[in-house]
């Protein structure tokens, strides 16, 4: 994938995929030459960095970059027009537009990094040996069913989630059959599981929210 798409900085494709997208939310402006979120009134805002990557290869787990001076996402917030909120719970800025929320890692303006999201605090510290000790339970397994019968019926169960064949197409996502989520397995992490059509399975390792802690 190009750095750079057109006038816009990007490294992960992101927003290529978004300008793709049948919503519409983003858009390649061509007076302009760049990316570019479309706003409410249907003016749109050119953007110069990807809201996501910033420009660098690590995306939103990059260090060293420089923090956002321009503050140029608090003036958005207050234009009713613009789909960008401000969540002070979680310090985080994002798009909630048409069924889609996306989340600002850098500002779309300068490039800098956008202030640490408060969201991880909602999680308690996954312990290394409960991962180690799931990890090894489920070690070469490669189908659900004998997910099942080494850990019994899951605590969980959903699916199959519905998911738009063009848009799926946009974002190379499979179509899931179910995914099942065991919660008991350990104090601080949960194991989800995903099994898509083709029998193939995705397993997740996930802290548990200090609520679900277990004691």
């Amino acid at each position: 994938m190009n750095e750079k798409i057109k006038g816009t900085i990007c490294k992960c494709g992101m927003l290529q995929q978004y300008v793709t997208d049948p919503i519409k939310l983003f858009i390649y402006d061509a007076d302009r030459d760049m990316i570019a979120l479309v706003l409410n009134d249907g003016v749109s805002l050119p953007f110069a960095f990807c809201h996501f990557c910033g420009g660098n290869e690590m995306g939103p787990t990059a260090k060293g970059i420089l923090s956002c001076q321009c503050n140029a996402l608090s003036l958005w917030v207050k234009d009713s027009n613009n789909p960008l909120v401000y969540n002070n719970e979680f310090n985080e800025y994002r798009i909630v537009h048409l069924g889609v929320e996306l989340y600002f890692y850098y500002c779309p303006i300068c490039g800098g990094k956008l202030p640490e999201s408060k969201r991880s605090e909602l999680y308690v510290e996954p312990l290394p040996e409960e991962i180690e000790s799931i990890n090894q339970k489920i070690k070469g397994v490669n189908n659900i069913g004998d997910i099942v019968k080494l850990l019994g019926e899951p605590d969980e169960v959903f699916g199959p989630p519905v998911i738009d064949t063009q848009i799926g197409g946009i974002y190379g996502q499979k179509n899931i059959k179910q995914i099942v989520i065991y919660n008991s397995l350990a104090k601080t992490c949960n194991l989800l599981v995903q099994e898509y059509e083709d029998g193939k399975i995705e397993l997740i390792i996930s802290p548990k929210t200090k609520g679900q802690q277990l004691h």
